[in-house]
């Protein structure tokens, strides 16, 4: 790598470091964290860092998991989804009676398992979810999750968004869908196509962003979409995974 271009990475490296700064006041403090974190770690003395770095891991990731309750649109119930009632009746009927609710029984691997509700409106299910959050799972496991939830008119979904410890576990989510399982090409589409009636609207508006309101118009315009919750929600997650900017109402 030449000197100039060693000084090109430097420069486009701090120029971003600047941008993600800059977004705004919460930017700027999560930023303060890490970084006083980060040099805490790296600056002790004394210690194995090896050992302090996997002990501050789950300190942290115990501090995210109590961060991702407040923030996850899920909430505990102290019930269970009546298609597992419905499942675990149907075992005992065949003399295989659960004594867990883990791999002998499921098939698949279960872990930190819990039962949850939507914290708002119930939009994905009127029943109530089955929530694991294991560290791994093998191609096996997967298998037996798709051959279960097959079976029995139930999807799942999987993201990052661990409450047991961020990081180092994932989550997969079980539930009964309102209008059958999620089409994922369909989603897809409907992304594409809302990104680029937001490009449109930007340069019908001599570059600056549209409103929300505006964007959600053309959504329902285009006749994609059946009705304007779908168009909001559409432009909500467009949002939340920053394919298009913040939009003022």
């Amino acid at each position: 790598m030449t000197h100039s271009h060693h000084q090109a990475t430097i420069k486009l490296a701090r120029e971003e470091k600047e941008i993600e700064i800059s977004k705004g006041p919460a930017h700027k403090i999560a930023h303060d964290i890490y970084e006083f974190a980060d040099e805490t770690v790296g600056h002790a003395a004394g210690v194995n860092k090896d050992e302090l770095m996997l002990e501050s891991y789950h300190k942290l990731g115990s501090l995210l998991a109590q961060w991702a309750k407040k923030l996850d649109k899920l909430e505990d119930a102290n019930a269970r989804p009546q298609w597992l009632k419905e499942y675990i009746q149907e075992e005992d009927s065949h003399g295989r009676p659960m004594v867990d609710l883990g791999t002998e029984t499921l098939g698949f691997e279960v872990d930190h398992l819990f039962f949850a509700r939507e914290k708002n409106e119930a939009e994905m299910s009127d029943d109530l979810m089955m929530v694991s959050q294991p560290k791994s799972m093998w191609m096996e496991d997967f298998k037996q999750l798709v051959n279960f939830c097959e079976k029995r008119g139930l999807d799942f979904y999987i993201d990052g968004f661990s409450t047991s410890l961020p990081g180092r576990s994932f989550r997969v989510v079980i539930y009964k869908p309102k209008t059958g399982p999620r089409n994922s090409l369909e989603f897809r589409e409907n992304s594409l196509l809302g990104v680029q009636l937001y490009e449109k609207l930007k340069r019908a508006n001599d570059g600056k962003s549209p409103t929300k309101r505006a964007l959600v118009d053309s959504l329902l315009e285009s006749g994609k979409l059946s009705d304007q919750k779908s168009a909001e929600k559409l432009v909500e997650t467009l949002m939340t995974g920053h394919l298009v900017p913040k939009l003022l109402d």
